[in-house]
């Protein structure tokens, strides 16, 4: 079971990590 900031944290490190790849790609 997740904290809804947990979740928030996590999502926000997807975007992050999807900007990232579509920046270096």
């Amino acid at each position: 079971f997740y904290s809804p900031e947990m979740v928030l944290e996590l999502l926000m490190v997807v975007k992050n990590m999807r900007i990232l790849r579509f920046v270096f790609e």
